[in-house]
């Protein structure tokens, strides 16, 4: 299986350090990922430990940071052999390369771009990007939505 499409996160609901920056919520956050599996079916999955942060330029409604990390380890596919396949040495090997990493450099439009760092290796990747705005929840708390 050959992974081309890792979605840093479908939504960051999030909730204030202080100031613009934010903490990643993963209780209303998710970090999945689908990939072509020998060309004719699609395989998807998440990481169910993550964690990030990020800034959030209120007055330009746009994502000015962003760092997150998952545990590779946290891979879940659904079927137990193939996630155990994953995270062993022919693959992800999370015992030597535990966490994956992504690191925005810039959101235009609808995508961001920025830095995934897999197995060792940094590369460029462009990932969709949703801006959801700042609102107040029920109990008084700002968030923000990015995906």
């Amino acid at each position: 299986m050959k992974i081309k499409t890792l979605v840093a996160s479908s939504l960051i609901a999030a909730s204030t350090l202080f100031g613009g920056t934010y903490a990643v919520d993963p209780a209303h956050s998710s970090a999945d990922f689908s990939v072509k599996h020998m060309m004719i079916s699609t395989v998807k999955g998440n990481f169910a430990t993550f964690f990030g942060s990020f800034e959030y330029d209120e007055a330009n409604k746009q994502l000015k940071a962003l760092k997150g990390e998952i545990a590779a380890a946290s891979i879940d596919t659904g079927i137990k052999d193939r996630d155990d396949h994953l995270r062993s040495a022919d693959l992800f090997d999370v015992a030597k390369y535990p966490t994956i990493t992504f690191v925005l450099d810039e959101v235009k439009g609808d995508k961001a771009y920025g830095k995934l760092t897999l197995h060792g290796v940094t590369k460029p990747v462009v990932l969709a990007y949703d801006n959801g705005g700042v609102v107040k929840d029920p109990w008084g708390k700002q968030r923000v939505g990015v995906g």
